[in-house]
């Protein structure tokens, strides 16, 4: 029993010991497998400014959703936002405190494209990747930025679409509208060719200071007024171009006979506007990327809306835009790419040892992930909100453009532009593309409150008008020289001479000048008489019919046709036709048949029947026969209900209506 006890106890022990290894082993594995590193990036936006909170909110609802449905990425995220403080300089010392100090793998932003020149030129320095969701300036290119990747559309994309409006419409003229800095520049050259291709001039350019005074603006718009050309593509920032088209509408160029176009610059962010001002923007017409609507959108829209509501209780009605969505699907894109990178590059090579708290250039070192994280984001392919997320070169592809007409209290979408279709006015034409497919908008209403297009040109109002001068200068024809009498009788006398050419001869007296006028009447005469005659000649005597009276055919013993089952039959039995000479047809082809033939051969020489019948045989053979009288006259039709008398007495009734 002691021995046995013995055993039970080691068997215990030895149980207890490999239970508390498994367990320690299990520990050790949930340990590893809930281990993630984190991975920090940057974000440079302008707080104070709506696109930058609604940029920095998407991007923060990205990483949980990201994070939320790929719980087993070894990689996280963390986020470290700057403020440019709506400065050029500003955002490029965020981004140097971000690159040196917080030696960040990524930064998301700037806002716009002059803060992102100077961002790009220091990611190019340390190799991390700069990934603008809002900077659109076709100068700022992944050709010379190795490090740069835009996740919006280029703005060169929409210059085709642009184009393709001015073509429908067949302007001759377009005159651009833009801000003087490197956003506004940078379309330019693109737009001009754009232009170029479909035979449309761009006789001035128009360049507004973005820090324009109002009588700056007027100054300007006062020349354009000026100029023949009624076309004006306008290509600024929003709270510029809301003041360029407030002035346009005080001084009158937003009325009938003008025409705008504006850039995707303004209409992706015509929510955002105030709603005072679109009375400002009626009848213009605006190109923007379109967004394709799913439930994951509907969706996200709801989710962010009580969102930010919540983080920006001040700010009441604010909608989400196109730059919010791509802000949402970089940041995915970021997250898949991160996921890629060896876990041993997230660090950076400082070739200055020396410590400094400073941010000048020359102490921040370069990140080992740079190439890497680059490629893995040139091929990262995804269905984002805003639709397909793919690179090619550093630079989100061309999508759909749609094309608003500001009318009322919003927008109304009246057509599409696409690439391969050009313009098109449902989704589901946009796969048309052959020889017969024409471009097709929806109603648009013009300035003015018009549907009348402008024709894209008008006489300056405002200009100096051109007066020309024609001297004055008494005739100095010889034959209507001379007392009045003369020149009276010369006047009477040529209106007359002209048909016989009689004024090639010198005809001096105006008795002689009588007797040619005479002699021209004499001529009408006879020659009306003549036309007249020969007229009558050719054809009454075709028209004459062999037929002359009824009696003559009775005489002759000629055969005559009536329609089978008409009374006609009795009318001639009456006038004392015999069986034989009557002879019954069917329809008009039989009676034309029985013409043909003729009497002697089994034909007939007349036919009576009923007027209209008569009619309708006529006009099929109005060359071969005619009528002649006499027109015999009928009593009219009697009706007689049927059921209410036998059918015995009906010969009788018929008999009697004979009569």
């Amino acid at each position: 029993m002691v021995g046995g006890s013995r055993l039970l106890h080691l068997f215990c022990l030895v149980m207890i010991i490999f239970s508390l290894i498994f367990l320690i082993n299990i520990g050790v594995v949930v340990a590893q497998n809930t281990t993630t590193i984190p991975v920090k990036f940057g974000v440079v936006l302008d707080f104070d400014k709506m696109v930058g909170k609604i940029g920095l909110s998407c991007i923060n609802m990205a990483l949980s959703d990201f994070y939320s449905t790929h719980g087993s990425y070894r990689t996280r995220l963390v986020l470290n936002p700057r403020d440019s403080k709506m400065d050029v300089v500003g955002a490029a010392a965020a981004a140097l405190d971000l690159i040196k100090n917080v030696e960040v793998q990524a930064i998301i932003g700037p806002h716009n494209s002059m803060q992102a020149n100077f961002v790009i030129n220091l990611g190019n320095k340390s190799h991390v990747p700069i990934i603008t969701f809002s900077a659109t300036s076709p100068s700022l290119t992944s050709l010379r930025s190795p490090y740069f990747i835009r996740a919006t559309q280029n703005d060169s994309f929409q210059v085709h679409a642009i184009s393709a409006i001015v073509q429908h419409f067949r302007w001759r003229e377009a005159v651009p509208i833009y801000i003087d800095n490197e956003f506004g520049e940078g379309i330019i050259p693109y737009l001009t060719d754009a232009l170029q291709m479909i035979n449309a001039r761009v006789p001035y350019r128009s360049v507004i200071p973005s820090s324009a005074t109002n009588d700056q603006i007027i100054q300007e718009l006062y020349k354009l007024m000026t100029m023949p050309t009624r076309v004006f593509i306008v290509h600024m920032t929003p709270s510029l171009g809301n003041r360029l088209f407030s002035i346009a509408k005080q001084i009158g160029m937003m009325s009938k006979g003008y025409a705008w176009i504006v850039t995707d610059g303004m209409t992706n962010v015509w929510r955002l506007t105030n709603p005072s001002t679109i009375d400002s923007f009626q009848g213009i017409l605006g190109v923007r990327t379109l967004v394709p609507q799913s439930n994951a959108l509907e969706d996200f829209r709801a989710r962010w809306k009580r969102k930010f509501q919540q983080d920006n209780p001040t700010i009441i009605d604010a909608e989400l835009n196109i730059f919010g969505l791509w802000a949402y699907d970089a940041t995915v894109a970021l997250a898949m790419a991160i996921e890629n990178v060896s876990l041993a590059n997230f660090i950076f090579n400082n070739t200055n040892s020396i410590p400094t708290n400073g941010t000048d250039l020359e102490t921040f070192g370069v990140s080992l992930s740079g190439s890497q994280l680059i490629q893995a984001l040139s091929g990262t392919q995804f269905k984002g909100l805003t639709g397909d997320i793919r690179f090619l070169n550093g630079q989100l592809q061309s999508s759909i453009f749609e094309i608003v007409n500001v009318n009322g209290n919003g927008e109304r979408r009246v057509g599409f532009w696409t690439p391969k279709s050009g313009i098109v006015r449902e989704l589901a034409d946009l796969g048309t593309n052959n020889a017969n497919h024409k471009p097709n908008l929806g109603p648009i209403i013009w300035p003015g409150d018009t549907t009348s297009s402008p024709k894209g040109w008008e006489i300056p109002t405002n200009g100096k008008k051109l007066r020309i001068g024609v001297p004055v200068k008494a005739g100095v024809n010889e034959d209507f020289r001379g007392p009045p009498l003369y020149q009276a009788g010369t006047s009477f006398w040529f209106s007359f001479s002209s048909m016989v050419f009689a004024h090639r001869e010198r005809v001096v007296s105006n008795l002689a000048r009588f007797v040619v006028i005479i002699w021209c009447f004499v001529v009408l005469i006879l020659t009306q008489s003549y036309t007249a005659s020969l007229a009558s000649l050719l054809t009454v005597q075709q028209l004459q019919p062999t037929v002359t009276d009824i009696n003559e055919i009775l005489k002759k013993g000629e055969r005559v046709g009536f329609l089978k089952g008409s009374f006609v039959e009795g009318i001639l039995k009456d006038l004392k036709f015999s069986d034989s000479q009557l002879v019954k047809y069917e329809s008009p082809e039989e009676l034309n048949d029985l013409f043909v033939k003729g009497s002697a051969n089994g034909g007939i020489a007349a036919a009576l029947d009923e007027i209209p019948y008569i009619k309708l045989f006529l006009a099929k053979h109005c060359g071969k026969y005619t009528t002649m009288e006499p027109t015999f006259e009928t009593d009219g039709f009697g009706f007689i209900k049927e059921g209410q008398l036998k059918m015995v007495i009906l010969p009788k009734v018929d008999q009697h209506l004979r009569k």
